[in-house]
C-alpha cells in the first residue's frame, strides 16, 4: 500500500538570505528561500519560507520552518510549517530533504486544508532550488 498520493506541487527558487544562528553547542543556519511554481499542475504560485537548520552530527541535521505561498493573483494565501531531517553531505545530483508539511488555505488552494505532504529539495551549490511535493494519505 502507497502512503504517497499524486504530486501536486513543483517549484524553482533559490536560497535569498542566509545567517548563523549558533555555533554551539551545536551549528544552527537560518535559510530563507523564494520559489515560484505550481500546485494541482494549475495554480501559478510564490512560495517564501524560512528554515532552521540544525547540524546534528556530521552526517545529518534537522529541519524546521514556516512560510506561505500566495496565488498569482494575489488572492489567496497558504500558510505551512515544515519539518524534516536532511543528509548533510550533498548528494551529486543535490537532493538532500525528504519531510512533511501541513498546509491551510481556501478557495483555488482548499484542496490543501489540514493536508500533509512529503516533499523532495534539490539545491546546488549557488543555492538554486527546485522543489516537489507529493500528497500523503
Amino acid at each position: 500500500m502507497s502512503m504517497l498520493g499524486d504530486l501536486i506541487y513543483e517549484a524553482k527558487g533559490r536560497v535569498v538570505g542566509q545567517r548563523i544562528l549558533e555555533v554551539e553547542p551545536r551549528i544552527k543556519v537560518e535559510n530563507t528561500i523564494l520559489l515560484d511554481g505550481l500546485i494541482n499542475g494549475t495554480v501559478n504560485i510564490t512560495d517564501i519560507g524560512t528554515f532552521i537548520n540544525t547540524i546534528i552530527d556530521n552526517t545529518v541535521y534537522y529541519s524546521q520552518g514556516h512560510g506561505f505561498m500566495t496565488t498569482q493573483d494575489g488572492r489567496e494565501m497558504a500558510k505551512w510549517t515544515a519539518q524534516g531531517i536532511r543528509e548533510l553531505i550533498v548528494k551529486e545530483n543535490g537532493k538532500s530533504l525528504s519531510a512533511f508539511y501541513l498546509t491551510v488555505s481556501k478557495r483555488k488552494l482548499a484542496f490543501l486544508n489540514n493536508s500533509m505532504t512529503v516533499f523532495e529539495s534539490e539545491v546546488d551549490s549557488t543555492g538554486n532550488i527546485s522543489n516537489k511535493e507529493w500528497e500523503w494519505k
